[in-house]
């Protein structure tokens, strides 16, 4: 639009106040997603370059999205620069683009009309995302998303669980409308996931079969091609408190490739997942993981097995395994005369200091107890 080609061009750093909910149409996040990093809940956009996302921020009144960071002395954050226009975000219509900003270098969708389409009906320009390829270490199940700092001192945060996620509609660019996409080929193998109704405390477990799912099935189309793959994954998800949503989700991926995305973007299937997790994901797991993890005991002599699942408890609680009072919850869960000897012997500081420590003496009470018990 000529009004957002002026904001740019006239673009000023401020500090704002960033947003604190998802609360923004499809057709203006774009390809952005509301995601929460290090407990900084807010818009990101994936960069295919950096390999990470972009913490990102809507100017409502200005009608453009800038990069934005947070400044740690005044504890605020400020916008840098408007977010390039590859980023494929919006605002886009929702009725037929007719034309472009020739004015406009970058190329913004324009609100003129060429005089001499008057009277003609107008073809939409087909709308796709911009495609990026995920590595396959950003396909790997991680427990925490670490953020980096770019050349230019811009934060980055890395891929999580899942890869990265698109907000909603295409994005800029033109195309031509993918060909149907060629029949299936193999058969489906393996245990297919159980259709998850809506309890959002098995939202996870579903996430999870339907990975393994798509694992023992790398090469059938059904799962490979993201718009088949988001499909199948919605034909698991059904009953009364989901199915409103399912059908939304199948439109709008319908919507899509009708109106050019091809089949085989993987933004489509990114978007759905986002969707999901967003709508179903436990909210009270946290809350639930915090209360849990001062409620842990040490039973028995089998260390290993506590330390996996406080390690798993304190993590799903949000909590640093290095951070002091973890590894003082941690101590007070561990026998007595464990803790002293550690303390005693090995002076840990950090998780993986104390849990070698703790292991080293447990080792030696299980071995003197046998000579004990042998001895008698």
């Amino acid at each position: 639009m000529a009004s957002t080609s002026r904001a740019r061009a006239t673009f000023q750093s401020e500090l704002i106040e960033r947003s604190t909910e998802d609360n923004l149409p499809d057709h203006v996040k774009g390809a952005a997603i509301y995601k929460s990093f290090a407990d900084q809940e807010g818009y990101y956009i994936f960069d295919k370059n950096l390999q990470g996302y972009i913490p990102i921020h809507y100017l409502k009144d200005r009608r453009i999205w800038v990069q934005i960071n947070y400044d740690d002395k005044t504890q605020s954050w400020f916008t840098t620069e408007p977010a390039p226009l590859e980023y494929s975000l919006g605002p886009y219509r929702s009725k037929p683009i007719h034309g472009i900003d020739v004015d406009s270098s970058e190329g913004e969708l324009a609100d003129t009309e060429d005089p001499t389409d008057k009277g003609k009906q107008v073809t939409p320009t087909p709308q796709i995302f911009t495609p990026y390829a995920m590595t396959s270490t950003q396909a790997q199940t991680t427990t925490t998303a670490h953020a980096t700092t770019s050349g230019s001192g811009l934060t980055i945060q890395s891929i999580p669980l899942g890869g990265g996620g698109g907000g909603g509609g295409g994005g800029g660019g033109r195309g031509e409308v993918p060909a149907v996409p060629p029949a299936l080929t193999g058969k489906l193998g393996g245990n297919p996931p159980k259709e998850f109704h809506g309890d959002r405390e098995e939202s996870k477990a579903f996430l999870l079969n339907f990975l393994l799912y798509r694992g023992m099935n790398p090469h059938v189309e059904q799962l490979t091609i993201p718009y088949q793959r988001s499909m199948t994954f919605l034909s698991y998800i059904q009953g009364p408190l989901v199915n409103d949503w399912v059908e939304e989700q199948a439109q709008w991926l319908i919507d899509q490739v009708t109106g050019g995305v091809p089949h085989a973007e993987e933004n489509l299937w990114a978007t759905i997942e986002t969707r999901f997790r967003q709508a179903y994901t436990d909210t009270a797991e946290k809350q639930k993981a915090q209360h849990n993890v001062w409620e842990l005991k040490m039973r028995g002599d089998d260390l290993d097995g506590f330390i996996a699942q406080f390690a798993t408890t304190a993590r799903k609680a949000g909590y640093d395994l290095d951070g002091e009072a973890t590894l003082d919850v941690f101590q007070r869960a561990l026998p007595y005369k464990l803790v002293a000897n550690c303390v005693k012997f090995d002076h840990p500081v950090t998780w993986n200091d104390w849990t070698h420590a703790a292991r080293h003496h447990q080792q030696e009470y299980i071995y003197l107890k046998e000579r004990v018990k042998g001895g008698e």
